[in-house]
């Protein structure tokens, strides 16, 4: 397996990829420690250094929470950058397919995950980065006897967000999960796309599926005004700096199946999905909602 792993480390199988590179399980030979190891390619298809690889490996270093994957450290060899990672056990991709599967976790479990789902991305906003690429398999999971800890992993596409109006790309996300906000192309986006984002986590590890599995910007888009109705100005909504397409002007269903969610869960899952990006609930308030009264200081961190 070449250029998987730097010197003094021994591949034991591949994890998957990321965004711009591939993560294998590997053994360190001094130790005799399993970590995970992330290989990115130091240069651009043209030769120039990446900025991506660079930004993920400057981002990353400077992250320390119980809800973020730790870098371990980080080197360079053979055009490659090696991140050195904390191995963990899953993914929330997996377990939402176990949701559908009828074996997922029970709702308090969802509870717990999503408390700590919250509280990593509110620290990424405090340190002024919008993450930008939040899914199921970007978000880690570590199982023990008695305990269920959640890490955010993947800082590829993260941005600072600390100066207001800056332009940003509205490439980012993988479709199912972007803020209708970069759907439209806006490039003036806040750190509310990935409170979006969060949202429709949340109602996939209720439900095991998508809550808007399009096929294409446009199809998304329809999904979401089908569910959560069609702004009357799209423009004014979303703060755009051209004119935005015609859509159907859909009322509002917002259909959830409750047997998933308590109520408290629901409300908390339309305040983060509202359509405007200024009405979505922040991290901080939705840590505050009802939905999480009763979580004791153990289950917040994990404990079951």
């Amino acid at each position: 397996m070449e250029h998987l792993a730097p010197e003094g480390y021994t591949v034991v199988r591949r994890l998957g990829s990321g965004t711009h590179g591939c993560v294998t399980l590997c053994e360190c030979l001094a130790t005799r420690k399993l970590v995970a190891v992330k290989s990115l390619p130091l240069r651009d298809p043209d030769g120039a250094l990446s900025t991506e690889v660079l930004r993920e490996a400057s981002v990353h270093k400077e992250l320390r929470h119980p809800n973020v994957v730790c870098l371990l450290s980080y080197t360079a060899e053979r055009d490659r950058m090696f991140l050195i990672l904390e191995a963990m056990d899953s993914d929330l991709a997996i377990h939402c397919r176990g949701v559908r599967e009828g074996r997922g976790f029970d709702p308090m479990g969802t509870k717990i995950l999503m408390y700590q789902l919250l509280r990593g991305v509110g620290y990424l906003h405090e340190k002024g980065i919008v993450h930008r690429d939040l899914t199921p398999r970007n978000v880690l999971l570590k199982y023990s006897a008695h305990r269920m800890q959640l890490k955010l992993a993947d800082y590829g596409l993260s941005r600072s967000v600390a100066l207001p109006c800056r332009v940003l790309t509205p490439q980012v996300v993988t479709l199912w999960y972007r803020a209708p906000e970069v759907l439209l192309g806006s490039t003036t986006y806040s750190e509310k796309v990935d409170i979006w984002s969060v949202g429709c986590i949340f109602a996939e590890m209720a439900t095991g599926r998508p809550i808007f599995p399009g096929t294409s910007e446009i199809e998304q888009l329809q999904l979401i005004f089908r569910e959560l109705g069609t702004p009357p100005n799209l423009n004014a909504t979303f703060g755009l700096g051209r004119a935005a397409p015609e859509f159907p002007r859909f009322q509002a269903q917002r259909r959830f199946p409750a047997q998933n969610l308590n109520a408290p869960g629901v409300d908390l899952l339309w305040r983060l999905l509202c359509l405007a990006p200024k009405d979505r609930v922040s991290c901080g308030e939705a840590l505050r909602h009802p939905y999480f009264a009763g979580l004791s200081p153990c289950q917040r961190n994990g404990w079951r």
